[in-house]
């Protein structure tokens, strides 16, 4: 069976839908939420969005030959970022 590899880099703008799909596909105790949301942009609008368009420093996303398939974001200081969010979010 040949696998491409999957490698990390830095998140890119334009990530950010494949970030919400896969928000979407894992918010349900890491099973599909589709069934749960009228809106499928929230689970990414909450948890994904944020991050990324606040702290773009420290959001990456797994890719391999199909695409995005996964991402790690963080805030450096939480304190910071909660100060942040309100007036830039």
């Amino acid at each position: 069976m040949d696998h491409e590899p999957t490698h990390i880099r830095r998140y890119h703008p334009d990530d950010l839908d494949d970030l919400r799909r896969i928000s979407l596909l894992r918010a349900y105790n890491g099973q599909d939420a589709n069934p749960l949301f009228d809106d499928p942009m929230l689970p990414g609008h909450v948890h994904v969005a944020p991050y990324v368009l606040v702290e773009p420093s420290v959001a990456f996303a797994s890719e391999d030959a199909a695409g995005a398939g996964g991402y790690v974001i963080a805030a450096l200081d939480s304190q910071a970022f909660e100060q942040r969010l309100e007036p830039e979010w």
